[in-house]
């Protein structure tokens, strides 16, 4: 007896629309994890810029806009993934935080250089800041790595999920033989 099984797998594309809610899962991604990482370098870099008495110079406030815009859109971020207000709006969103991690590595490279060519090691919240913001500018190229690897491997947008559904088709094939037995021979009484 035989039995021969075909599976049919069909993959199919649908959006979801989750609801509202507040996944605190996110934040124990390795996303999720990098922009919490982000979000207190670019505030401890601001802090520090901020605290110092060269706080009013040119290159200090323009380490403390870049680094308190960098705070408050990663945040946003963060509270939009936690939410999953971004599943509802249809754009590419790997693009766009890939660009946003760009921008941001860009800006963070210039502030810092530019504070740390003019008044590094006037003072040590100067120095703090400057620190601060490299490592930010650190964290934002990982997490653009770790966007341009999902984006490559064929992750478009947070907002498709692919569902698989199976469907099995049994076949059975059953085999039967014959067999012939020949009959015993007859009794025959001796002489």
């Amino acid at each position: 007896m035989e039995s021969t099984t075909t599976t049919v797998t069909t993959t199919h594309t649908t959006r979801v629309q989750p609801a509202l809610t507040c996944d605190v899962g996110y934040v124990r991604t390795i996303r999720g994890i990098l922009k919490i990482v982000q979000c207190v370098l670019c505030f401890i870099c601001f802090i520090c810029s901020i605290a110092d008495l060269y706080r009013y110079l040119g290159s200090a406030e323009f380490l403390q806009f870049v680094s308190m815009t960098c705070f408050l859109i990663t945040l946003t971020l963060i509270i939009f993934y936690m939410t999953k207000v971004l599943y509802r709006i249809p754009i590419p969103w790997i693009i766009v935080e890939f660009f946003y991690c760009c921008g941001a590595c860009v800006m963070l490279l210039l502030a810092s250089s530019i504070l740390a060519g003019t008044w590094g090691g006037a003072a040590a919240g100067i120095d703090a800041a400057v620190a601060f913001g490299f490592f930010a500018l650190i964290a934002y190229a990982i997490e653009g790595f770790f966007l341009i690897r999902d984006w490559r491997g064929g992750i478009r947008t947070p907002d498709s999920v692919t569902t698989q559904s199976s469907s099995q088709r049994a076949t059975t094939e059953v085999v039967v033989t014959e067999t012939k037995q020949e009959a015993p021979p007859a009794y025959e009484p001796g002489p």
